[in-house]
């Protein structure tokens, strides 16, 4: 870090000083020095105004634990340790007790990053529990012989405009005022029964009791978002929302079964701020004797003191606040995530860093609407990073053209550095994989001296893996198999290798949701040299034309 520093250009020092008052936009291309930069400033804040920002504290968003790894052993460096480092997927653990370092497909993140996912939510909320259909859907209750209802239709009004007014954890109360004056309209007048005590009468009742246990119960994020399981519950909350493929795509992600994804964060996330938190259950405490109190005086249990506490706490959102927001790599931020992160810097100023051309998310125009939409009317300002220092220009070259067929307005950086080896762009065949890979493996970790980075599709990264550590285990010496790293493309954002060899590189495109963007990233993460191996005779379609 202190070869860094000593080698901050002017570019990068007028954005580290930039002002702190609203949003600081930093572009620059790979190799760039974003990161650098960005927890520099970091640095620059806290020193600069040190009350406001140890106080308020800095968050600094990553997109994932390796990357996070990473900086979290950069900035102390920098004589900073009172900034809160958090990857993307660990955001809202101050809400939810789980984080996530997993990625759904493509396709399926594509859906739940989506802004209309907001919708989707609100309608699941606004959804009684229990399976659609199920007679749940009913609410009879017997006063003196009568019979009082209440059907479908008028439960879901009830239930629409409690949550209109209030959060759904917060909303029983008013829920069940809600019940009871309908019923309770419904007893005749001449009924023999004093109409003060039909409240009583209503609630008093088991079938009132179990049914409102069943309608409104307590939830939490992930006990509602669990929902999206049934494709019935699906096709109910995304009618006109989402398409059929989307909704068959979102059910299916839940019906596996799995652990909750990046992308599941943000919605668990949005769930948690719909819902409001859980009331908790106070335990029965025998009753405090409060000595002094004559005739008439108050008995007063610990249980009544915390369901005061707790009543009043309920209001309150219960996420961390900051009052600087860094957020890295903000290309592949999803416009769920924005919402997420915004709930946590409503009241900050914020550094957005990243690049358009590295974007997983295959939306562009979407990206940009959200970052426009948190600087509203905000004092900003952006600045350019205008020099890769970290890929030779050979490398870059090539790396430019396939990033440029498929987005024409990429802002490239000049690569600066030159170390007169080009690209090997070798292939191979499935069978064939694994051993042409040993053989490019042990020839790079004696040509260089630091990383070498394996890059592969999700889809082979794990058997791959296991392949070649059974292989290279008997044939290459403990220092140098320590050397081999494993990042996925999107795990490979902001970091560096010596060497890298980017396994089928059309499939890379083919599984990422950015497509040539982020295979754009894998071939601009090495310092000196650069493989590619495509897998068949008819692969190679990402090669540009010469």
């Amino acid at each position: 870090m202190k070869d860094i520093v000593a080698t901050i250009q002017a570019e990068q020092d007028e954005a580290i000083r930039a002002e702190h008052a609203g949003v600081t936009i930093i572009n620059g291309g790979p190799g760039t020095g974003k990161t650098v930069v960005a927890l520099h400033r970091a640095a620059y804040l806290l020193y600069s105004h040190r009350r406001r920002f140890e106080r308020g504290g800095i968050l600094v968003v990553g997109p994932g634990p390796v990357f996070m790894n990473y900086i979290e052993r950069v900035l102390p460096s920098l004589g900073e340790d009172s900034v809160t480092l958090r990857a993307i997927g660990a955001v809202a653990s101050d809400v939810l007790d789980v984080s996530s370092d997993v990625v759904d497909d493509a396709a399926t993140a594509g859906v739940k990053g989506s802004l209309r996912m907001v919708r989707v939510l609100r309608n699941l909320v606004a959804l009684p529990p229990g399976a659609p259909g199920e007679a749940s859907g009913e609410l009879r209750v017997t006063v003196k012989g009568e019979v009082l209802k209440l059907d479908a239709a008028q439960l879901a009004r009830i239930r629409t405009e409690v949550l209109t007014r209030t959060r759904l954890n917060l909303g029983r109360e008013i829920a069940e005022k809600a019940l009871v004056a309908s019923l309770a309209v419904q007893v005749p007048d001449d009924t023999d029964v004093d109409p003060e005590a039909v409240p009583d009468l209503i609630t008093d009742s088991a079938n009132y009791r179990d049914f409102v246990a069943r309608w409104w119960p307590p939830l939490t994020a992930g006990q509602v978002l669990r929902r999206l399981a049934d494709p019935a519950v699906v096709g109910l909350v995304a009618d006109g929302v989402l398409d059929a493929e989307e909704s068959g795509l979102l059910a299916a992600s839940y019906a596996a079964g799995g652990p909750w994804t990046v992308a599941d964060i943000a919605l668990l996330d949005e769930l948690t701020a719909i819902l409001g938190p859980v009331p908790d259950e106070p335990d029965a405490d025998p009753l405090l004797f409060l000595e002094g109190l004559g005739e008439g005086g108050e008995f007063v249990t610990t249980a009544d003191k915390l369901r005061r506490t707790v009543e009043a706490d309920l209001h309150e959102d219960r996420h961390e606040t900051y009052a600087h927001m860094l957020i890295d790599e903000s290309q592949d931020i999803t416009p769920m995530q924005w919402r997420m992160l915004r709930r946590r810097g409503s009241q900050a100023s914020w550094t957005i860093v990243g690049d358009l051309a590295q974007s997983s998310w295959p939306d562009l125009d979407e990206v940009g609407r959200a970052v426009r939409d948190l600087i509203g009317n905000a004092p900003h300002r952006s600045f350019r990073l205008s020099v890769n220092y970290r890929s030779p220009a050979e490398v870059f070259e090539l790396a430019a053209k396939v990033v440029r067929r498929s987005y024409p307005k990429a802002d490239l950086p000049r690569a600066v550095r030159s170390t007169g080896r080009r690209p090997e762009l070798l292939r191979t065949s499935d069978a064939a994989l694994v051993s042409d890979l040993v053989d490019v493996l042990d020839r790079l970790t004696d040509e260089v001296g630091g990383t070498v980075g394996i890059i592969a599709p999700p889809s082979r990264q794990a058997p791959l893996r296991r392949a070649l550590h059974q292989r290279l285990s008997t044939r290459m010496n403990p220092a140098n198999l320590s050397r081999l790293l494993y990042p996925s493309p999107l795990e490979a954002k902001g970091l560096e290798y010596d060497a890298v060899v980017v396994v089928s590189p059309d499939e890379i495109v083919a599984e990422s949701p950015g497509g040539a963007r982020v295979l754009y990233v894998a071939l601009t993460r090495p310092t000196q040299v650069l493989v590619t191996l495509d897998i068949g005779e008819n692969s190679g379609a990402w090669r540009p034309a010469d």
